[in-house]
């Protein structure tokens, strides 16, 4: 039998962190840092399968 004990932790624990980045607040000035990192791709790419 698996011991779930710290995969719950860890659910709970990423429950909260999800939570916590509610909180989050992006300037514009980040969202253009973040588009100018990581530009829209000029054609279609399929998403990763996994």
């Amino acid at each position: 039998m698996k011991n779930t004990s710290y995969r719950q932790y860890e659910n709970i624990a990423h429950v909260e962190d999800n939570f916590r980045s509610l909180s989050i607040r992006l300037t514009e000035e980040d969202l253009h840092d973040l588009d100018t990192a990581f530009p829209a791709p000029i054609r279609k790419i399929p998403l990763a399968g996994w």
